[in-house]
């Protein structure tokens, strides 16, 4: 994961635990981490990331699609750009108005997935365009 891509997820912790007010420190790690202590109790940390495989750009979603991971993969990176895409974990298939959400033009996030891990995708309206990574 490169600094820039760290600095994106650190910043989108920061906004998931409700703003500078709650962090008593934090920082990017150089190797692949982030770091965050919340009320000087709570650390989240180690959040690497290691490509696999080829980047994929374009996919076609307008119907609920499976991204299928390479061998070895644990993690996968992934954005929507253009329009919002709708994803589930559990097999079951996304729809325009079911499933996690990906907003248009937000940072990547990095989801965790395991053996019993099923991505089904989705756009929410026509033009999307779904970027991703698998990693490990």
């Amino acid at each position: 994961m490169t600094m820039m891509s760290q600095e994106i997820l650190l910043q989108r912790i920061i906004d998931v635990l409700g703003g500078m007010d709650a962090i008593t420190s934090g920082g990017v790690v150089p190797g692949g981490g982030i770091v965050v202590v919340v009320n000087d109790s709570v650390a989240v940390s180690n959040l690497s990331f290691a490509p696999l495989g080829a980047h994929s750009d374009g996919a076609t979603i307008s119907s609920a699609t499976t991204l299928t991971p390479p061998t070895g993969a644990t993690k996968i990176m992934i954005q929507a750009l253009t329009q919002n895409v709708r994803f589930t974990l559990d097999g079951t298939a996304p729809t325009a108005s079911k499933g996690f959400q990906l907003k248009s033009g937000d940072p990547a996030m990095i989801i965790s997935i395991d053996s019993t891990t099923v991505l089904k995708v989705i756009q929410e309206a026509a033009t999307a365009d779904l970027q991703y990574q698998w990693g490990a």
